[in-house]
Order: structure tokens, then sequence, then C-alpha cells
């Protein structure tokens, strides 16, 4: 007898998580992205506080995603500039 549980299945092929609702793991979900600065260089960040839920369908292609971002965990590695960033002005 297993105590292994079944987490994926086959769906047309393809190998896919089992239909049911998912909580994103805060420890291991973040958001990074990468914008333009001054047009001679590129400034990368990332956002480290987000919740949400993906939702698998018995048809994995009708699944979705709700996710949330706390914009003031936003981090750019430069304290002044993210001060900018969430200030009013």
């Amino acid at each position: 007898m297993s105590d292994t549980k079944t987490t994926s299945r086959i769906f047309n092929e393809t190998l896919s998580p089992l239909p049911g609702v998912y909580t994103l793991d805060p420890v291991h979900t973040f958001v990074e992205f990468i914008t333009q600065h001054l047009v001679v260089g590129h400034v990368r960040g990332r956002f480290d506080e987000i919740t949400g839920k993906c939702t698998i369908a018995e048809d994995p292609t009708l699944s979705s995603l709700e996710v949330s971002i706390e914009t003031t965990s936003i981090s750019t590695h430069n304290a002044k500039r993210d001060e900018d960033l969430l200030s009013s002005q």
C-alpha cells in the first residue's frame, strides 16, 4: 500500500494538476519586472507581497488565476527610487 498522494493527471496527453483551488504560497511567490530608464538603462524590481489563488478546472484550458499585488511592497534595490515611487507626487 502506498501513501503517495496523486497531485497530477494526464489531460489530452498533457500532464496537468488535479482540479481544485490552490492558494499561492507567499514564501515562493513574487512578481518581478524590468523597465527602461532614460533610454540607456534598465531598472529591475519586484513586489514581495502577493496573494492569490489558482482554480484548476476539469478542463485545464478553462482554469483561472486571481492575484493581488501590494504595491507598497515594491523594491528596486534603490531606497531613494522606491521612496519616490511610493510618494504621492
